[in-house]
């Protein structure tokens, strides 16, 4: 799994790509967090590069499996958020493990929410995604829900079944054959654009900033 070490201090140069609300008659759109709902409202952004990449893939996918529908949970998150997510978590870390170094404090609490200075969600260029059946009327069996942590939530856990690995596999190298970076601690999230992506793909810089967004 990337660590904070890894990806804070790429570069970045934002390419200037505008945020744009994701189409619920295209995706299954599933806000389930709703923590930027003050901001935003119950709308799912991203980049606008990012959601041709999605349209792109479902289009793949669907020519494979007609009846597969990607679901999105989660884009965009305001940089406030990510912040109050990565402080409190911190200060448990600061509670609970006295004993390690401010740098390592730091790193254990980034390894359970994204430091603000690294995170993919304020950027606008990571999603939390799975897949529907809309024939079986249910998600694939990912063997865990989405943000549902733990050992579980690694892509690569391996205490699954033979279908929950293939369906892992299948979401992992469709995201992937579009040039996102997926990220391992966490089966669900894909990113492209921001640091982790930058550093998965040994870019010389990432090309989205975090951004403000109160409205669209």
């Amino acid at each position: 799994v990337t660590k904070l070490a890894d990806t804070v201090n790429i570069p970045t140069v934002d390419n200037g790509s505008p945020m744009v609300q994701l189409d619920p008659q295209v995706f299954r759109l599933e806000y389930r967090k709703k923590d930027t709902v003050e901001l935003i409202g119950e709308k799912t952004l991203v980049r606008q590069e990012l959601d041709k990449k999605l349209i792109t893939s479902q289009n793949r996918m669907q020519r494979k499996y007609p009846d597969w529908q990607f679901i999105i949970t989660y884009g965009y998150r305001a940089p406030t958020v990510q912040t109050k997510y990565f402080s409190e978590r911190l200060a448990v870390v600061q509670k609970t493990h006295p004993e390690l170094s401010d740098r390592d404090q730091i790193e254990l609490a980034h390894s359970m929410s994204a430091h603000p200075d690294s995170a993919g969600h304020p950027t606008g260029g990571a999603i939390d995604i799975t897949i529907w059946d809309k024939k079986a009327d249910r998600e694939l069996d990912m063997g865990s829900e989405i943000s549902e942590f733990g050992d579980i939530a690694y892509t690569l856990y391996p205490n699954l079944t033979p279908e929950q690995k293939k369906n892992r596999s299948t979401l992992q190298q469709l995201l992937m054959d579009e040039g996102f970076a997926p990220f391992l601690g966490e089966w669900w999230h894909f990113s492209y654009g921001d640091k982790e992506w930058a550093f998965y793909y040994k870019k010389d810089r990432a090309i989205y900033d975090k951004v403000e967004v109160r409205e669209l």
